[in-house]
């Protein structure tokens, strides 16, 4: 006996049976069975791993938009978003240019939406919440288990986690007593633009230097600075037109007077940045300043022998660092170099083509107890009331490009006065919830009005901002 299917084809072969012909499916049919996939696909990958959602309103500005105009400004060029609220006051009356302060402003477009993003719904079940994640949960004046209508999403920053006692410190977030530094990735989202010299203006100057051998130049800053005494000349950031002080304040551009009721700039910040690209014709010492209340803290770069330095009132901070020893070799030589110096969350930090040179850390234990001293005694935490930016250069001849001055977010009361507070708190975060805050301070409703979010109501992380073409780009 053969076997049956070698008898097929040997009657096949000889033409007793015709071939079997595979029956066409149909194309309709297989487009909506491919649809079918897609859709279910799409909803698990909805329901459970990842979702998108659009962002309404401008509460975490600058570093996620809600509706917005697109604004360029006429003195310049400066492009920014300024929030869209319908029956706000016409734009030229109540938004100022963040770099150059003037009024007037052009609106370059008609009114954009607010960025779509995507959130990751599993991570949390991984990995717990951090502090400064940007997160997404259901409100949490509802019950996690209503439905829509009444279940609406938030998106705020997680600041204050399970257990700690929470307090808003001149702007800082302290917990426990102690300063909460944000991670490098997360500080990059939060510095906020004061001023970039890619922008000349064609009204004011942004620089007081008159005699000094500084000299703006387009889009340069240089400095020729060989005078008998050996002491450093000074250009002085000098603050938006209409202000001229050099006072470094909360101004937000997205959202400014008359938008919805509150208003930003009453808070001098002092936590603030510069950072240039800096080139060396000839070998001298050049010397940052970060005015902070009654104290003058600096950063001295000597490029003609490789030395860096922090000083307080012109007091050594630490002991000076020899670039070499860092990696950096001769920075005073050919070439280009980045150099930033900053104070953020009472520390100070020197960083040169990427890396940290020097930094010193003015938190300490005795540090929160004058705070508290202070608010036991007063009832209130004063605000600080002197910043600014200088630069100074001493036997040098040198050209700084690319320079930016930038602040850090102040987390204050969006209902303030020009008194303050200062100081919020504290409050006693239960365990399993969270405390969320906005980016964009004083115009958000957030955990410090309607208190706590507790953890099953949390969705998830913001992951990034996938359209539009310009916007696109990971959540920090």
């Amino acid at each position: 006996m053969t076997d049956s299917g070698l008898e097929g084809e040997t009657a096949g072969a000889a033409g007793d049976k015709k071939p079997h012909k595979k029956k066409k499916a149909n194309a309709w049919v297989e487009n909506i069975e491919s649809l079918t996939v897609a859709v279910v696909l799409a909803l698990i990958l909805r329901t459970f791993v990842v979702e998108a959602f659009v962002i309404p309103t401008g509460s975490m500005a600058s570093s996620l938009y809600g509706d917005h105009l697109n604004v360029t400004c006429p003195n310049c060029g400066y492009r920014y978003a300024a929030g869209y609220y319908a029956k706000a006051a016409p734009l030229a009356d109540r938004v100022r240019c963040p770099n150059c302060g003037s009024r007037g402003q052009e609106i370059a477009s008609s009114v954009s939406g607010g960025d779509r993003i995507l959130v990751n719904k599993v991570i949390y079940r991984f990995d717990p919440p951090h502090r400064w994640d940007p997160f997404v949960f259901i409100n949490p004046m509802v019950s996690a288990s209503d439905t829509p209508p009444y279940k609406t999403t938030y998106i705020k920053r997680l600041v204050g986690m399970p257990g700690e006692k929470f307090e808003i410190v001149r702007g800082d977030i302290v917990a426990n007593g102690q300063i909460q530094r944000k991670p490098e990735d997360a500080q990059s989202t939060l510095w906020m633009p004061v001023y970039t010299i890619g922008c000349p203006w064609k009204e004011g100057t942004p620089w007081k230097m008159a005699g000094t051998g500084w000299r703006l130049e387009g889009k340069r800053l240089a400095a020729d600075c060989f005078n008998s005494s050996g002491t450093a000349a000074w250009a002085e950031y000098a603050g938006g037109r209409t202000d001229g002080s050099g006072i470094i304040r909360d101004n937000c551009s997205y959202d400014q007077e008359g938008t919805s009721g509150r208003r930003s700039g009453f808070n001098v910040v002092t936590d603030v940045k510069v950072s240039f690209d800096v080139k060396v014709e000839k070998a001298g010492t050049l010397v940052l300043s970060l005015p902070c209340d009654e104290h003058d803290d600096r950063a001295e770069i000597d490029f003609s022998t490789g030395v860096a330095w922090l000083s307080r009132d012109e007091k050594a901070l630490k002991s000076p660092v020899r670039l070499s020893d860092v990696g950096l070799g001769d920075i005073g030589s050919a070439g280009s170099h980045r150099i930033a110096f900053y104070r953020v969350d009472y520390l100070l930090a020197l960083v040169i083509d990427g890396k940290k040179v020097v930094e010193c850390d003015f938190w300490s234990a005795e540090e929160y107890g004058r705070l508290q001293d202070e608010l036991a005694r007063t009832g209130r935490i004063a605000g600080h009331d002197r910043s600014g930016v200088r630069l100074g250069a001493a036997g040098t001849k040198l050209e700084l490009t690319n320079l930016r001055i930038d602040r850090d977010v102040y987390y204050t009361d969006a209902h303030q006065d020009e008194g303050g507070p200062h100081y919020m708190g504290p409050w006693d975060i239960p365990k399993d919830s969270y405390f969320a805050m906005g980016d964009n301070s004083p115009d958000s409703l957030d955990s410090r009005y309607w208190g706590v979010v507790p953890g099953d109501h949390l969705i998830g992380k913001a992951l990034l901002i996938w359209y539009e073409p310009m916007r696109v780009r990971l959540i920090h």
